[in-house]
């Protein structure tokens, strides 16, 4: 990822951020990374999902937008050979019930360490946690 390009990533995503009623998102610090949760739309298809299953999505989504990398992620021995795993605009896997989940006028998002990113994907749709059921 090119510093220019994540310049422009930046701008565009701040414009968008602007549309949603969030200008100001907090600005990570040190290694952190924000993430806006991905909650499902109120429909899928032409099923319409319970609130409480939207709900729960807060919590329990693996999917994420990258909305600001801290200025100490993805620096040091540990990086030196892959470099920066994401930038702001890319949608990304992250692990559930990790970082720091917090609300922001309303929009739901995390803090999470830069190394909990698991995966860049194109759509956040395309993913979903699978429950592991124990056999007896």
């Amino acid at each position: 990822i090119e510093r220019q390009e994540e310049a422009t990533a930046v701008m565009l995503l701040a414009e968008e951020l602007e549309k949603l009623g969030i200008p100001n998102a907090p600005r990570p610090c040190g290694w952190y990374i924000l993430v806006k949760t991905f909650i499902r739309p109120e429909k899928v298809g032409s099923v319409v999902l319970p609130d409480r299953v939207r709900d729960a999505d807060q919590f329990q989504s693996i999917g994420a937008l990258v909305i600001g990398v801290g200025p100490d992620a993805y620096i040091g021995p540990r990086f030196e050979h892959s470099g920066r795993w994401c930038k702001p605009g890319d949608w990304v896997v992250v692990p559930r019930y990790e970082g720091f989940p917090f609300s922001f006028r309303g929009i739901p998002m995390q803090m999470l360490p830069d190394d909990k990113v698991i995966a860049v994907i194109g759509d956040p749709t395309d993913v979903e946690p699978t429950y592991h059921i124990p056999r007896v």
